[in-house]
């Protein structure tokens, strides 16, 4: 779908070490189960 990685690209304003979804590495934590506002912003741009 077109959903970068939290951290490259163009959700370079979204840190990969929050733990979102789309974090690029594992990241266990609290955000583990939630998209960050990069990844809804795609979601939002593709749809």
């Amino acid at each position: 779908l077109g959903v970068p990685h939290d951290g490259i690209d163009s959700a370079m304003d979204c840190p990969g070490y929050e733990g979102f979804i789309m974090t690029h590495a594992l990241n266990l934590g609290e955000n583990n189960f939630y998209w960050s506002k990069c990844s809804v912003r795609a979601f939002q741009e593709f749809f």
